[in-house]
């Protein structure tokens, strides 16, 4: 992983903290990822189109582990307590539907050692690929195994993000395969 000069790994500077975080992330270290949070953390967008509080950020980390991501993050720059990344990723969701990897821009800002906010920009794109992907598995699904998609898709027809929906996702998603629902 290119996360950290060495330099800034010594020094114990936000470069640190967020290696830490992407080595948690990496591990599928739940626990230790949250540790590194601070109490008023927030995940958003550069658009504050949306925001996920420290508590809510859990199901997305079990989410993460068990679709079992994979991550390299490179710094781009550093100013002070924020540290600006080109993070590229990937997961067993993105791969079993011919996804992936993915990448964009990340910004950390870091407050006494710990993750105060992670600022990340979305390919508009990749949620549109990613639906276009599941659709066909929707339909398939539906019709053959209706009681599979439970807990798999919220009440409004999008993806539920937590750890049992990635597992059962992933399992859902290989039998599709097999079926040649996926290509």
């Amino acid at each position: 992983m290119l996360l950290a000069a060495p330099a800034a790994c010594r020094s114990g500077g936000p470069e640190t903290v967020v290696a830490k975080f992407v080595a948690a992330q990496n591990a599928h270290d739940v626990e230790r990822a949250l540790g590194l949070l601070s109490d008023g953390f927030v995940f958003r967008d550069p658009e504050s189109t949306f925001h996920v509080s420290r508590l809510a950020a859990r199901p997305l980390f079990e989410w993460d582990a068990a679709a079992r991501w994979r991550g390299e993050a490179s710094i781009v720059g550093v100013a002070g307590e924020t540290v600006r990344t080109h993070l590229v990723e990937t997961n067993e969701f993105l791969e079993q539907l011919g996804l992936g990897p993915m990448s964009h821009d990340v910004t950390f800002v870091v407050s006494d050692g710990r993750i105060r906010e992670i600022v990340a920009s979305f390919d508009p794109a990749l949620q549109s690929a990613v639906d276009s992907a599941v659709a066909p598995v929707l339909v398939w699904a539906r019709e053959t195994r209706p009681r599979r998609l439970d807990g798999l898709v919220g009440p409004d027809g999008g993806i539920v993000y937590d750890g049992p929906s990635a597992t059962g996702w992933l399992s859902l998603l290989r039998e599709a395969r097999a079926a040649g629902v996926i290509e």
